[in-house]
């Protein structure tokens, strides 16, 4: 590992070899940070200034020098501290100057986002320069669309963070060789057991490649009903709430629903049923972000069996294990590199996922591949003909609007893989809109069995599968006004 301190032109002033210690971290969606101790030597004061940049060999990420400070010591000697954030924080710096409602592709409303605060500003001073936005051309990435409402004042780090939370995928802004700054939004790639197309990659103490670990669950932040609140068209009040825990078990909050429309998107209002069953549904989707939190934090040998940066990266997803049995899918959210008296180390910071053995199929973005073998679009129109129009978001929910004036063209969510249903007597949908759902064999015109969405089911509806004994694909669409439906969970139930 080798550290350079470049200039505000991005020239290197300084390398800097000798340290006491450091501590390097890189993140999927959040800026990175970084904390050096150095003895103050006068050239190494001289050279490393606020404002200036730190770059680390071993990083794709370039790190702003934010803090500087000095402190003295007549027992253990004198030391300089530097800190500082990653090129992800400039979104930071930058507010929502005008609301507006936007919908297209993530990436066409987060280039829109940055064009209107940093690329492209109609106020000149906002600018920057040698900022761009890099498409990027993975499938995953340009499969998702979405629509959203952006106000004043809103901070432009935390609306994007939000949108690529809420749709699993991370971003990052990196310093090219013509001294560009390169946004860019990106997937990870499963590498668990939950998927059969790449290679595993697996931290357990049976390939001896986790040195140390920590397994941490917990329900310090963990709400499981939501009170919403909002006017409806006659300006009334209305409140409902999401969730079904009773007693001590019950943990409530409440969240403001004035985000959720009163009219369609053909400007017609909602009736009073539907608006409170939409109220429902924010307040189903709002529980989502307040689930016990799991985490596995491991110490890895990343040098002999995977490596980082070879065999995996930021925001892949690994199956880890620790010695006591807990295994599962884990999202990589962020990376450290530390370096002391102890010597050097890299290790991952992981977020455990759910494997679905509950019967789970979607739920948190979780696709549970395993099983579903990912859920995939399905397009009803014969081929040679016009492809059905549609808008698609999996992230957080799976969300499906259709644009089309026939129902017969509407394309469909349904599981990549065919399931057995001789097990179960239900499929239960977690779900917002209008549309159906249902299950089908090999030849997907025909339906096993149908059941509709509505927006007066409040945001659950069950599909009767206990007398279908074969495989299926579980699919669903909208039609109807509004044109859209929006599902949080899917699970099978014996």
């Amino acid at each position: 590992m080798e550290l350079y301190v470049l200039n505000t032109n991005f020239e290197k002033v300084a390398i800097i070899d000798s340290y006491e210690s450091l501590v390097w971290t890189d993140r999927f969606r959040e800026p990175g940070d970084f904390e050096l101790y150095c003895f103050p030597e006068a050239k190494l004061l001289a050279d490393c200034q606020v404002d200036y940049y730190l770059e680390n060999t071993e990083s794709e990420h370039l790190m702003f020098i934010e803090t500087r400070k000095i402190t003295t010591d007549v027992d253990d000697g004198d030391r300089f501290v530097l800190t500082g954030e990653s090129l992800e924080s400039i979104l930071r710096r930058r507010v929502i100057w005008k609301g507006k409602s936007t919908s297209g592709t993530i990436q066409e409303v987060v280039e829109g986002l940055l064009n209107d605060a940093i690329i492209a500003p109609e106020i000149e001073e906002r600018k920057i320069p040698n900022f761009v936005f890099d498409h990027n051309t993975d499938p995953i990435v340009e499969g998702i669309s979405i629509v959203k409402e952006f106000k004043i004042g809103d901070d432009l780090y935390e609306m994007i963070n939000k949108i690529c939370e809420e749709n699993n995928v991370g971003f990052k802004i990196t310093l090219s060789e013509d001294k560009k700054f390169h946004f860019m939004l990106y997937a990870g790639v499963d590498r668990s057991y939950d998927q059969n197309d790449v290679p595993y990659v697996i931290f357990s103490s049976e390939y001896d490649n986790v040195i140390t670990s920590e397994y941490s669950y917990s329900k310090s932040e963990y709400k499981n009903v939501c009170l919403i609140s909002a006017n409806d068209k006659n300006n009334n009040e209305k409140v409902k709430f999401a969730g079904e825990y009773e007693g001590l078990m019950r943990r409530e909050m409440h969240i403001d629903g004035s985000d959720v429309p009163t009219k369609n998107s053909m400007d017609q209002d909602y009736s009073i049923s539907d608006f409170e069953a939409m109220l429902v549904g924010r307040a189903r989707k709002e529980l989502i972000s307040y689930e016990p939190k799991e985490t596995f934090e491991g110490e890895v040998d990343a040098s002999s069996i995977f490596v980082y940066g070879e065999d995996f990266f930021l925001g892949d997803i690994l199956q880890v294990a620790n010695a006591y049995g807990m295994e599962g899918p884990s999202l990589v959210k962020e990376i450290i590199w530390s370096y002391d008296q102890n010597g050097y180390s890299c290790y991952p910071t992981f977020e455990a996922k759910s494997n679905g053995e509950d019967g789970t199929l979607f739920y948190n973005g979780n696709q549970y591949r395993a099983i579903t073998g990912g859920w995939g679009v399905y397009d009803p129109n014969p081929e040679g003909t016009e492809p059905a129009k549609y808008s698609l978001s999996i992230g957080t929910t799976i969300y499906i609007k259709s644009e089309e004036s026939m129902e017969i063209r509407n394309a469909c969510v349904m599981t990549n893989s065919m399931i057995d249903m001789t097990p179960y007597s239900k499929v239960r949908f977690d779900i917002v809109g209008f549309g159906k759902v249902w299950v089908t064999g090999e030849d997907k015109s025909k339906r096993l069995a149908t059941a509709y969405i509505r927006m007066s089911s409040n945001s659950v509806v069950e599909l009767d599968v206990s007398n279908i004994n074969q495989k299926c694909h579980i699919m669903f669409t909208s039609g109807g006004i509004p044109t859209y439906v929006e599902v949080y969970k899917i699970s099978l139930i014996k």
